[in-house]
């Protein structure tokens, strides 16, 4: 048996602020960079979001489905790459804190 949630009436803390990193429709449907097919599966509301919105504005959906991933991916790219210079850049003051205290 699986144990019960308990719930309490305490005050939610709130969550760490992410910069809004997905642009809006209308900068989706742009250049068009090397592309390999792929096959897959999206739900209902999203695939007719893009689609409504790219008939509105005479766009192609599939275009600005794959900029939106693009983008995507270049934003996580450079949060990882950030992060790992942050981390470097405490790692080496802790290297040098070491070396002082010596």
């Amino acid at each position: 048996m699986k144990k019960s949630i308990q719930y309490t009436d305490e005050p939610m803390q709130p969550g760490e602020l992410v910069p809004n990193l997905l642009p809006p429709p209308e900068e989706l449907d742009r250049a068009r960079p090397a592309r390999i097919k792929v096959t897959m599966e999206l739900s209902f509301e999203s695939l007719d979001y893009f689609q409504s919105y790219a008939q509105k504005h005479g766009g192609s959906y599939q275009r600005m489905i794959r900029n939106l991933l693009d983008i995507y991916v270049h934003k996580m790219k450079e949060r990882n790459n950030s992060e790992k210079i942050k981390k470097k850049a405490v790692s080496v003051e802790g290297d040098a804190h070491f070396s002082q205290s010596r």
